[in-house]
């Protein structure tokens, strides 16, 4: 969400503005945008139509550079069809 909340200071918008642009409370808006509650897709449609940005660039972008640095033989498939992702121990590295 900090990319949202960069866009929206750099065009010098408020909580307010943005709760305004999505119909929602600014407690509301400032939760979302602080990460204690997720945005709806629709609520992501608007903000990237706004910001005439891609929602991927919004509000995926850190947890694809953070994907990007795992290892794939730290991966572990479990049987729910989860992964867990292990640090290698310090005499593998």
């Amino acid at each position: 969400m900090n990319r949202i909340r960069r866009l929206r200071e750099q065009r010098k918008l408020r909580q307010q503005d943005m709760a305004d642009i999505l119909g929602m409370s600014v407690s509301t808006y400032s939760k979302k945008e602080n990460g204690d509650l997720r945005f709806s897709l629709r609520d992501a449609k608007v903000i990237s139509d706004y910001f005439h940005e891609s929602m991927e660039s919004l509000f995926f972008t850190d947890d694809i550079s953070k994907m990007e640095n795992i290892n794939p033989a730290n991966i572990i498939p479990r049987k729910d069809g989860e992964i867990n992702v292990t640090k290698p121990h310090e005499s593998c590295r």
